[in-house]
């Protein structure tokens, strides 16, 4: 959990539109400069299987992950179902005249945050499972045999193609970078300061091909990057996605093979 380390629904989702609003109005205030987009940290979903209770707690996830976000900056306002999903918590009266207009001021370029998939069942069982933000009744979990990094996030670069793909058909923006893109993955530091950084680099190199597998197909795909340049630590969970290591006893920096 993230600082302020609230848990409320309601907050949230009022937070999430004051984000995208502030957006609107900077658009507005950039009329003119040089190309103006968003980023968003796109989080595809697939049901864990066939059963009605996966698919609708999978299709719940998509609408609070992905197009409460996207629908508003495309000029579809928030999704019905999920605004209904959520009318106990809210009656979204944040949601002020004007406010959804100025939201879906048009954008040159979006960004694209990719890491992963969640795989979405309504009931985990004895399965280990994360889970999902938002009271949705879904959690995450990793499908059999596939791989995953550190964090024990699922590595899968041909969701990438496919979610690159359904961006393009659904919403048509003009040009699409991806802005965050990498995994975690214990350091393994030599004694002359090299970093064996084997998995890394195959994540990385697969997920360029996927995108560019993307742009073949007619995606306005035009650039990744990597979702971090520095650390200073390898004992911390989570920061190691990054492209320079900073040892801890000689300061020295290493930069990572990936």
């Amino acid at each position: 959990m993230h600082a302020p380390g609230k848990a409320d629904d309601a907050l949230a989702l009022a937070a999430s539109h004051h984000l995208l609003l502030a957006h609107g109005l900077a658009v507005e205030a950039m009329e003119g400069e040089d190309a103006v987009g968003i980023t968003l940290n796109l989080q595809p979903t697939t049901p864990a299987s066939d059963e009605t209770a996966d698919v609708l707690a999978a299709r719940r996830a998509d609408l609070h992950m992905n197009a409460y976000y996207l629908d508003p900056i495309h000029g579809r306002g928030y999704p019905d179902e999920l605004v209904e999903f959520y009318r106990s918590v809210t009656d979204m009266a944040f949601v002020r005249d004007g406010d959804l207009e100025a939201i879906a001021r048009s954008c040159d370029v979006l960004g694209v945050n990719y890491y992963r998939r969640f795989t979405v069942t309504a009931d985990p069982g004895s399965r280990e499972a994360e889970e999902l933000p938002g009271s949705l009744g879904a959690w995450s979990i990793v499908p059999e045999g596939v791989a995953v990094t550190e964090m024990g996030w699922p590595v899968e670069p041909e969701v990438l193609t496919e979610l690159l793909m359904w961006v393009h058909r659904e919403y048509a923006p003009p040009r699409i970078l991806i802005t965050e893109n990498g995994a975690a993955y214990e350091d393994v530091v030599g004694a002359d300061d090299r970093i064996d950084d084997t998995a890394r680099v195959a994540y990385l190199r697969d997920h360029v091909r996927a995108a560019l597998r993307a742009k073949e197909a007619g995606v306005p795909f035009e650039g990744i990057s990597s979702g971090r340049c520095s650390t200073t630590s390898s004992g911390r969970r989570g920061i190691r996605g990054a492209s320079v290591w900073c040892t801890s006893t000689s300061r020295r920096r290493c930069v990572y093979p990936s």
